[in-house]
């Protein structure tokens, strides 16, 4: 793909990375990166053979939706700090803050996300960010970004924020939040999931009454 998204996820508890992992493969990331922050419940614990197991799930995501390249899934990374310190191999790191930000329109729109080629995307935990964090983040060069009004579960933030990425960001990532393959999967194995089955339906909702030309 000719642009590559690196997906900065906070870690969840009760094995919710699985899911943000197979999701975010399917809507066209490239590489997955967890991390650990303040407000994380979860705690480290044999992450080295959680990781081979992580890998296997991007992978059999990746054969499911068609995709051509194989993502990629890291060891954890052990604090915030060294999340920011990764900020500067990317031409723009979008920070979604529960507390809101700009909207992702506003920053396509201008550059440099009008024509950035290596894109993160960070998203936090069950806890969020604290604002030391916040801070960080944005000292680091990251644009902090909101997804509206709702505070949005930790695993359903990441699917909205790429289902939020630009049609042509969408197409060059080589693949779209409206396959087949996806809304398969997401209700065949979350249907129990009524928030995020909505934030799904919802966006395709939006987009498609942005991007469609209406008749007159």
């Amino acid at each position: 793909p000719s642009v590559e998204v690196t997906l900065f996820a906070g870690y969840p508890k009760l094995g919710k990375l699985e899911d943000t992992i197979r999701h975010s493969v399917e809507l066209g990331v490239t590489n997955v990166v967890p991390f650990f922050s303040r407000y994380c419940v979860a705690a480290p614990k044999k992450e080295e053979a959680k990781n081979e197991r992580y890998c296997r799930v991007a992978v059999e995501a990746a054969k499911q939706c068609g995709r051509g390249i194989l993502p990629t899934v890291e060891l954890p990374l052990p604090d915030f700090n060294a999340v920011c310190d990764r900020f500067k191999d990317y031409d723009l790191v979008l920070f979604f803050y529960e507390c809101g930000g700009v909207s992702l329109r506003e920053v396509f729109n201008k550059e440099p996300g009008n024509r950035a080629k290596r894109i993160a995307v960070v998203t936090g935990s069950e806890g969020g960010f604290s604002p030391e964090e916040a801070g960080a983040a944005a000292a680091a060069g990251a644009v902090t970004v909101g997804l509206g009004p709702r505070i949005l579960r930790c695993e359903t933030a990441p699917l909205a924020a790429l289902g939020e990425f630009p049609v042509r960001y969408k197409r060059t990532m080589g693949e779209s939040l409206f396959s087949e393959a996806y809304y398969r999967e997401l209700v065949y194995t979350h249907v129990d999931n009524i928030n995020l089955l909505y934030v799904a339906l919802t966006r395709a909702v939006e987009v498609l009454c942005i991007f469609i030309p209406q008749s007159q």
